[in-house]
């Protein structure tokens, strides 16, 4: 037997303890590499989930919307705060897990929100979608329980577009609605977001931009479950400008007050500014009920109403003006000197002309009248005989002179300009000649002629202040506050002699308006009667005339004669006679007014 010398003994254990060693490093090594292939390919999808879900997040601060007040700061619109719950579709997994988690946490349809939710993640998965507004605390206690359970989610506070008095002013204000894809698309670059608010109507829609404010955001850390783990930076938005209209609060109310229970409209104004002070259109309607949301019954229900709840009669409505033109008609047989303060026309009750005869309102008719007796008692064949004289595109001049047929100026998007009639409106509108006999009926604001109560107020205005300025429902315009208002070109006699004649209406015992007489302060106007239909119909109880045939009453007037700081239009849809149903309700708003000092 071999004997191992020393140094082989050492070498043999040497080789022994290397191979152990190398087997060691290569269990460790394969350990290792074993751990390695099960975290990168069996759980990579895992970990590369939960490391994406601890990411940057830029959070939206919604600016708050502008306050509207009245010109002494009674607050018209505001806001509340609210609760908005988003998710973000990139992180919501499992999304019908999710999806009916919310469900059942605030009474949703389950197949409707995961159908949202699915929807949003194909178009744009890493933009919050809103799934929820207006939440109540409760329903945000509920979320706030579950967050663990509903990565993605997104609860923020949020201001809400509030009207604390209901239908006070609503057609003046408007209403705001959420933005649509259509709008987005349009306006894209100017900072919409989808569920942000947008003014549809009214100041909400004229002053927007000065509403809206501008947006903040902030820059966050979030864990996987989106709790928030650090602010990196933020932005603070800009809230949006205060609105200040010239509406007075005091004289709405009297506004409000006179228009239950009927359908017209009221416009008060400065006549040497053309300020709105009120302005009222019954019947109206709540602008808060568009903040929520309406669906397509309840807008249906809305819009198809008889009563035109949406319609802002003021500015929109469309009538003919029935003896308030004959101011027009007046001025313009003055202006062209077809006639003057002195020459008398016998009204017997009827006009004839040509085959055809019109009859004058009063049956037995006025007798001798100059101008001046034919305004204060409103003589029909007067103004029968003037119209003749001058023919209908030299009354529309005048009318488009002072204002109607044309825009007031207010910027209101659903202002319309209405209808003053010529021949070649004829002839391109409806593709006829221009009869004579038509122009019969224009002289006393009948016929094809539509005017809207607005109109009328800047027409009184005009008379009564030699000026034509732009109607505005803004205390302090952001237009040009130094534009300077031209004189109307007309001379200053025949203004006089019509502004007597329009005295006399309210304040002579054979005046037509004198239920609108206040003591001490001059009330000037004229009455109108405006038939709805091409049917005169002669009876003197009205209750006995179906409502819908029945005549527009109308009353126009400025006070006081010298220095008129007021101007009032009353217009009472199917309410008869002017003298009788309109001309009291301006009695009582210039008899306010003026107590009010």
């Amino acid at each position: 037997m071999r004997n191992f010398t020393q140094d082989e003994r050492i070498d043999k254990n040497y080789k022994k303890r290397t191979i152990l060693f190398l087997v060691c490093l290569g269990i460790s090594f394969s350990v290792v590499l074993i751990r390695l292939f099960y975290l990168q390919v069996i759980q990579g999808e895992y970990y590369k989930e939960k490391s994406e879900k601890n990411r940057m997040r830029v959070l939206d601060i919604a600016p708050i919307r502008g306050n509207i007040l009245d010109r002494n700061g009674y607050i018209l619109a505001t806001n509340s705060v609210s609760f908005e719950l988003s998710i973000i579709p990139s992180e919501c997994n499992p999304i019908q897990k999710v999806s009916q988690l919310i469900s059942f946490s605030l009474g949703m349809d389950s197949d409707a929100l995961l159908d949202k939710i699915l929807k949003a993640k194909k178009k744009n998965p890493y933009v919050p979608v809103i799934l929820k507004k207006n939440l109540n605390v409760e329903e945000v206690s509920r979320i706030l329980a579950r967050n663990t359970e509903l990565p993605g989610i997104l609860i923020e506070e949020r201001s809400k577009r509030v009207y604390p008095l209901g239908n006070f002013l609503s057609h003046v204000l408007g209403y705001v609605g959420e933005v649509n894809q259509r709008e987005l698309e349009k306006l894209s670059g100017m900072g919409y977001r989808p569920g942000d608010m947008i003014g549809r109507m009214g100041i909400e829609r004229l002053m927007e931009n000065l509403l809206r404010g501008r947006r903040g955001g902030v820059m966050v850390e979030t864990d996987a479950f989106g709790r928030i783990l650090d602010v990196v930076s933020r932005v603070l938005p800009t809230n949006g400008e205060d609105v200040y209209l010239s509406i007075d609060f005091r004289l709405q109310e009297v506004v409000e007050s006179e228009l239950e229970g009927i359908e017209g409209a009221i416009v008060c104004l400065e006549p040497k500014t053309g300020k709105v002070l009120a302005l009222g259109s019954s019947p109206g309607f709540d602008p808060n009920i568009f903040v929520e949301g309406l669906s397509g019954k309840e807008w249906e229900s809305l819009s198809k109403d008889p009563s035109r709840p949406l319609l802002n009669k003021a500015l929109s409505g469309l009538y003919p003006m029935g003896s308030v033109f004959k101011i027009v008609v007046a001025i313009a047989a003055l202006e062209e000197g077809i006639t003057n303060e002195k020459e008398i026309i016998n009204c017997t009750g009827s006009y004839q002309f040509g085959n055809r005869s019109f009859a004058c309102w009063k049956e037995h008719g006025h007798g001798p009248v100059d101008i001046r007796r034919a305004l204060v008692e409103s003589c029909d064949s007067y103004f029968y005989e003037m119209g003749r004289r001058l023919g209908v595109d030299k009354i529309a001049q005048y009318a488009k002179l002072l204002g109607l047929g044309v825009e007031s100026g207010s910027g209101f998007s659903e202002e319309k300009a209405g209808v003053v009639p010529t021949s070649d409106w004829k002839k391109k509108a409806l593709r006829a000649p221009w009869y004579p006999g038509e122009t019969i009926s224009l002289a006393i604001g009948q016929g094809y002629l539509a005017i809207t109560p607005v109109q009328v107020a800047r027409m009184i205005s005009g008379v009564f202040t030699g000026t034509l300025p732009k109607v505005s429902f803004v205390a302090s315009d952001t237009q040009e506050e130094t534009e300077e208002v031209s004189q109307l070109p007309i001379k200053r006699k025949s203004l006089e002699i019509v502004r007597d004649a329009l005295w006399g209406v309210v304040n002579e015992p054979r005046g037509t308006g004198g239920k609108a007489r206040v003591e001490g302060f001059d009330v000037c106007g004229k009455t109108g009667t405006a038939q709805t239909g091409s049917i005169n119909i002669v009876e003197k109880d009205i209750n006995r005339v179906p409502y819908h045939l029945r005549d527009h009453a109308w009353f126009a007037a400025v006070a006081p004669k010298y220095d008129p700081q007021l101007a009032v239009v009353v217009l009472v849809e199917h309410g008869g006679h002017g003298g009788s149903a309109a001309a009291p309700i301006a009695g009582r708003i210039f008899e306010r007014y003026f107590s009010k000092e």
